[in-house]
């Protein structure tokens, strides 16, 4: 079986009952995603990837429609992944993150979130106490492929 791959700003359906949404950075860091999707390829799960080429943050009407996609398929998958990188702060995977674990309490552990922050994000200390004042009970990964590696397991 092989995954199904939906990329912003695509209105698909996922095909699985199991969905992986790739929560991280984008602007201003490389393209982690690739690794991430190349990682799940083989499993039965919609990979559902927020990055897409040629997209122009100065143009509004795109940006709302991206924040909208990102918006739906966050909140419609069942498995969710963050990705600090070290390149930038982001900003607003943080409030998702903040977000999810607030959803996360609120339902009882009902979604299954992974965090992992590259060793020299700036905020990973931010990001590793509030998920533990949240309830997060998984560990927070300080490498890429120790954290797909987790949820690989986890899927198959």
């Amino acid at each position: 079986m092989r995954a199904q791959y939906i990329e912003a700003i695509d209105m698909v359906p996922p095909i699985y009952k199991n969905s992986i949404f790739l929560a991280g950075g984008i602007s201003g860091c490389d393209n982690w995603q690739l690794k991430a999707v190349d990682a799940f390829k083989d499993l039965p799960i919609t990979i559902i990837n927020p990055r897409r080429d040629g997209f122009d943050v100065g143009n509004m009407l795109n940006s709302v429609d991206q924040i909208k996609w990102e918006h739906k398929y966050l909140s419609e998958s069942n498995y969710i992944m963050f990705w600090f990188p070290d390149a930038t702060l982001c900003p607003i995977t943080l409030y998702e993150l903040g977000k999810c674990l607030t959803v996360n309490k609120l339902s009882n552990g009902a979604l299954n979130l992974y965090i992992g922050c590259a060793p020299a994000y700036k905020r990973v200390f931010d990001v590793e106490i509030q998920s533990m004042l949240m309830g997060y009970h998984r560990p927070i990964f300080k490498d890429l492929d120790s954290l797909l590696t987790f949820i690989k397991t986890e899927l198959t």
